[in-house]
């Protein structure tokens, strides 16, 4: 998702500038990829969740009462796991301008177009482990079931990492519901492993559970 449009997308959302978006709505946008060699995978896509107008979701933030209602999952005969897509205040201003500004905050992105430009630097990462068995079958999508008035839920650019063979007692090694950065080293947002954080090349890594912008 999303260059192709929706192809291979279950519950098609709205589709634009390379992202897709589902407003003021409940929602599963989903797909079940097959051929999977069994083992540990790294899920990640860029995306974002705000809580209502971006008026109200400020306000929710600063109050320390934001949700984050939108989640990203992942499904298999071995696993059941999600995590919260990031906040949209989580990279306010780190695009100068772009958006509209919402104080004490910066600048946000309120429109489609206005969100690609985020996505295109690299800006609101989002992953979790996962694991596929045998059958090689695993589901992963965005979804929300509580509904928020004017809430906005926007992603892109969905990949699988594979990770290794899963623990033989239990066929999921390490996988987290909550932490999508749980594990050491140096990351893309990709989620490839980077040898170390020696003379990187400029761009945003994820190193020991935190982004960075070298």
């Amino acid at each position: 998702c999303c260059d192709e449009g929706t192809l291979g997308w279950e519950r098609s959302p709205t589709v634009s500038y390379s992202a897709a978006e589902k407003y003021n709505t409940t929602f599963d946008v989903y797909q079940t990829v097959t051929g999977l060699t069994p083992g540990r995978y790294l899920l990640s896509c860029q995306g974002f969740y705000r809580c209502g107008s971006y008026s109200s979701a400020a306000s929710a933030r600063t109050a320390d009462a934001e949700a984050l209602n939108a989640k990203l999952y992942a499904h298999s005969n071995l696993c059941d796991v999600d995590t919260s897509l990031v906040s949209i205040f989580s990279e306010a201003g780190n695009v100068g301008t772009v958006g509209v500004s919402q104080s004490p905050y910066g600048y946000i992105p309120n429109t489609m177009e206005q969100a690609s430009f985020y996505f295109l630097a690299g800006l609101y990462p989002n992953q979790l482990e996962c694991a596929v068995g045998s059958d090689g079958e695993l589901t992963i999508g965005v979804k929300k079931i509580v509904s928020v008035s004017t809430d906005w839920t926007i992603f892109d650019t969905f990949s699988l990492t594979y990770l290794g063979e899963n623990d033989e007692q239990t066929g999921i090694s390490g996988l987290s519901a909550t932490d999508p950065f749980h594990r050491g080293g140096v990351y893309t947002l990709s989620g490839m492993r980077v040898a170390s954080d020696v003379s990187l090349a400029p761009g945003i890594y994820i190193i020991d559970g935190k982004k960075v912008v070298r």
